[in-house]
């Protein structure tokens, strides 16, 4: 990752507070190597701004590690930003790596001795609400929606590596097809480049509810 990068990401944020800002909430949102840079850029802003921090509706930093003392809500990546565990909280933090339900990747990362690796399940349901992926020959739109198709949940294996385990969650009478393959390994990255995909719906949802039923909703009326 580029320190280039994550000056020029952080100078484009601090342009926009200064000449674009009308106080209306931030989503900070980004996914592997993005999800690295918006990890420094929530550290040297809302983690450690006890002014700024209230107007975070929520950060995803999606398939990378945000890695947390055992036992604790804050402490290793972030010092104040604390894990989501309400639909309706703000000011937190969402962050999960997907792998199939039963499969050890290689490329998992590494997190310090005594931490975990966060896992924050997008959906609030037994299902995922809605996964959306490109289509696949015969399907005439660019991208497929399937609803309650999935299940996830946050596990984590032998060796304290947390993540975001994924199956099908077929009914009987289910003929709807797999569109993503669940037994492949990707190179050893689990299901990293469904990260986002595989929750969109739910993570787009979440932050619907969160702007509806927030403390700073009100601000969102200008």
């Amino acid at each position: 990752m580029s320190t280039r990068r994550c000056i020029d990401i952080a100078a484009a944020f601090h342009a926009y507070l200064q000449h674009f800002d009308r106080g209306k909430p931030i989503v900070i949102v980004g996914h592997s190597q993005g999800s690295q840079m918006a990890a420094h850029l929530l550290k040297d802003t809302f983690d450690q701004s006890d002014e700024l921090r209230p107007r975070l509706l929520v950060a995803m930093t999606i398939g990378f590690s945000v890695d947390v003392p055992d036992g604790a809500d804050t402490g290793g990546t972030f010092e104040h930003l604390v894990p989501c565990t309400r639909p309706e909280q703000t000011s937190c933090v969402i962050a999960y790596r997907t792998i199939a339900e039963g499969d050890t990747p290689s490329s998992i990362g590494e997190t310090p001795a005594g931490h975990h690796a966060l896992c924050v399940d997008p959906s609030s349901h037994d299902t995922l609400t809605e996964s959306v992926f490109k289509s696949k020959d015969g399907i005439a739109t660019p991208y497929t929606s399937v609803r309650d198709f999935y299940r996830a949940r946050c596990v984590t294996d032998p060796h304290g590596h947390g993540y975001l385990a994924i199956a099908e969650a077929r009914v009987p009478g289910d003929k709807r097809p797999s569109l993503i393959d669940l037994g492949h390994s990707y190179g050893g990255l689990g299901l990293h480049i469904y990260d986002v995909q595989v929750g969109q719906g739910d993570l787009v949802e979440m932050i619907r509810r969160k702007v509806r039923t927030g403390p700073t909703a009100s601000t969102m009326i200008r």
